[in-house]
């Protein structure tokens, strides 16, 4: 049977302990993904070739391993589980559905719009809501991420999930432009519980960013909104936390 549910590690690990990848390929186009390099993956054909890599069964096979673990499950670390074909496969959907019939929870990360509010009647208590936001501008959005939805979309996907008392939180990586990421906090900020704050890796542009100062200054920020925030580890070394630095509340 594939590996469907796995244990994380390295930088995945700072999300999530555990994680469901269930679909292939990725249509979003990001121009920072790292996921191919990662995957050992062909850019163009990880972009243009999505589909399932499981199957429900094997969903609810590699679940039932799993039964009553207390720890929550990400969907999803390479890939989104809003893709498009997600309309046609249902397969997010019958993952959740899974996972709640073993007694276990669930997070979802997504660049998606409104196809993730589909599924919104189906969390439960220790559910969670993720997205990630890269940048404010909607042009630069569409240069860097042309296939995710739009800056506004996902925002409004963090508003309508707390207005139904769901949990939400903001993966805020890679970080390109920093006063973009500033921006982003700002305009999330109502609607989010929780920020993961990280990077930009695998390229060599990042070495320009003054990434002590943008630390600080995240910090600062999210403090003044009385939010919960994790600074990953790759951005704490910069400010003296190889490890990490926590504060408030945490999720997932």
């Amino acid at each position: 049977m594939k590996s469907v549910i796995y244990e994380t590690k390295g930088r995945a690990r700072e999300y999530c302990e555990l994680a469901l990848n269930h679909y292939a390929g990725c249509a979003h186009g990001c121009l920072y993904c790292s996921s191919p390099l990662v995957l050992h993956r062909d850019r163009a054909l990880f972009q243009s070739k999505v589909g399932a890599r499981v199957t429900a069964e094997d969903i609810r096979a590699s679940t039932e391993r799993w039964k009553g673990d207390s720890r929550t499950v990400l969907m999803s670390f390479v890939s989104d589980p809003y893709q498009p074909i997600e309309a046609e496969l249902h397969l997010t959907q019958d993952a959740i559905l899974i996972l709640h019939n073993y007694g276990l929870h669930f997070t979802i990360l997504t660049k998606a719009g409104a196809p993730a509010r589909r599924d919104f009647d189906l969390y439960q208590p220790g559910d969670s809501f993720g997205t990630t936001l890269t940048f404010l501008s909607q042009a630069k959005s569409n240069r860097w991420e042309p296939g995710a939805a739009y800056p506004e979309d996902r925002l409004q996907n963090l508003m309508y999930a707390h207005d139904d008392g769901i949990p939400t939180w903001v993966s805020l990586e890679p970080v390109i432009e920093p006063m973009e990421t500033m921006a982003c906090i700002h305009a999330a900020a109502p609607y989010t519980d929780h920020f993961k704050v990280g990077t930009w890796n695998y390229d060599p542009a990042a070495a320009k960013i003054d990434w002590a100062g943008f630390a600080r200054e995240a910090m600062k920020v999210l403090r003044q909104y009385h939010k919960g925030f994790y600074i990953k580890k790759d951005l704490g070394k910069f400010i003296g936390y190889p490890e990490g630095y926590k504060e408030g509340r945490q999720l997932p």
